[in-house]
């Protein structure tokens, strides 16, 4: 069963789709996109010409979304609890997308969802991918660049926390493959909720998820409130950004306070 979702193929023709145009200021961004120009404090936001303004995290080579954190269930399904500060944005809203040149870069989106991914069950184990834009592709899991963007586990593991601890390696997984369960017939679907109580012989608790709305440059923005339980997990579990991140801090504000109309700019500061 293949996974058909939103593909493109990586290839030289790529290349000349990326123009990156750095003649924009952060006010430009934040017209643009919201608050999600906040999150310039954890990478670096860069206009490229296929997407607009899309956003590369600050992280190693060999990252990927949707590997730190666990899955809950939610009233709005599945809902990807990340351990990374930028989590509420990027794996609640948009797509991403991977190539050599950029390694991995999120394109906004302003529709909210409990998870942005494509789902793969089979055999016992459950895959799961970022979205795609429309015409990307990111193969299949058990393709020689599956493990680039797929986090494959066994479904006894589905809700562990810190999830990616349990990985599936790949040839574990082109093994494995095909022994379905009769639980766990094949499926481009999230697994059912009955599906993993029966499979981990355990009741799957509903975790209450409140969502924070806020607007801003004339969008709605939502940001899950997650019960105390949930944040100490995410707090113990927390991914520590690079230290760049915090040189940004100054830097987002003094941006911010630059962007201001000039008759706001100075408001609450004495006068010399």
């Amino acid at each position: 069963m293949s996974c058909s979702a939103q593909h493109r193929t990586y290839d030289t023709e790529l290349e000349g789709s990326y123009e990156y145009d750095e003649s924009y200021g952060y006010d430009d961004v934040y017209s643009d996109v919201g608050m999600f120009a906040e999150l310039d404090v954890y990478g670096d936001w860069i206009h490229v010409g296929t997407y607009g303004w899309v956003w590369r995290p600050a992280v190693s080579a060999a990252w990927q979304p949707y590997y730190h954190g666990h899955w809950a269930w939610t009233e709005y399904g599945w809902m990807w609890i990340s351990y990374e500060p930028f989590g509420w944005a990027a794996y609640h809203y948009g797509y991403w997308d991977y190539h050599g040149r950029t390694g991995w870069i999120w394109i906004p989106g302003y529709e909210w969802a409990p998870n942005r991914v494509t789902w793969y069950v089979d055999g016992g184990l459950v895959c799961w991918a970022p979205l795609t834009p429309a015409g990307a592709h990111i193969g299949d899991p058990w393709t020689a660049q599956g493990p680039r963007f797929w986090v494959v586990v066994e479904a006894d593991n589905f809700t562990s926390p810190d999830v990616a601890r349990y990985r599936v390696k790949p040839e574990r997984f082109k093994s494995q493959r095909g022994s379905q369960r009769e639980s766990m017939r094949a499926s481009n679907s999230p697994p059912p909720r009955r599906t993993i109580e029966k499979v981990t012989r355990s009741r799957v608790e509903t975790v209450p998820v409140t969502l924070e709305r806020r607007r801003a440059a004339g969008r709605e923005f939502a940001r899950p409130t997650l019960p105390a339980e949930q944040q100490r997990l995410v707090e113990k579990n927390k991914v520590r950004m690079p230290a760049k991140a915090s040189k940004a801090k100054k830097l987002r504000g003094d941006r911010r306070e630059s962007a201001k109309p000039k008759q706001e700019r100075g408001k609450g500061k004495g006068r010399g």
